[in-house]
């Protein structure tokens, strides 16, 4: 199941773990569901890749200048390809697309 946008402000209301999710929050959803603050994000984006994880379950998808995968603690890839015009809106609506299409098909392992 994919997690984005909205749905993970429920997720930060209502936390639970599961082995079955991708969330693929930007800084701030991801300040919000960690309960820091966007710079504490940003300082160290691996480690808190790893805490949503450890904290979410499942796949993180920390999204931004560098994005952060992280399936557990242990695995980490970080994407450093990509440009500016990456960063405008509906963006993550396509990153979104993309990964619900592969999770439909089955090709991706959560």
């Amino acid at each position: 199941m994919l997690w984005d946008a909205d749905a993970l402000n429920l997720l930060a209301i209502n936390p639970d773990k599961r082995h079955n999710r991708v969330i693929t929050p930007h800084p701030g959803e991801a300040a919000r569901l960690l309960g820091s603050s966007v710079a504490e994000i940003e300082s160290d984006r691996l480690h808190c890749a790893q805490r949503l994880v450890q904290r979410y379950g499942g796949v993180a998808v920390l999204k931004g200048a560098g994005t952060v995968v992280a399936a557990h603690p242990d695995a980490l890839g970080i994407i450093d390809v990509g440009n500016a015009g990456m960063a405008s809106g509906g963006m993550g609506d396509v990153l979104s697309g993309i990964i619900g299409a592969l999770l439909g098909q089955k090709t991706v392992a959560v």
